[in-house]
């Protein structure tokens, strides 16, 4: 999520890394790049998500909740 990936958060991972915006959105279009639907969700979308899942209009929706760290599907 672009909001949850700021400049100097990134920075304190590595004090070696010289970001600027132009890296910062650089990495974030790589990584759109490695998801399925080829860009990065958002917040509010995620929310939304969350919102709909845990609502009665999600009663048709089967499966197993799972939260996944990677970038690849499954």
């Amino acid at each position: 999520m672009p909001e949850t990936l700021p400049e100097e958060e990134l920075a304190a991972l590595d004090s070696g890394m010289d970001l600027d915006e132009n890296a910062v959105q650089g990495l974030l279009t790589d990584l759109a790049g490695m998801r399925m639907t080829r860009r990065n969700p958002t917040l509010p979308e995620i929310a939304a998500t969350a919102a709909f899942l845990a609502s009665g209009h999600a009663g048709g929706i089967t499966g197993v909740p799972r939260r996944h760290r990677g970038m690849s599907p499954g």
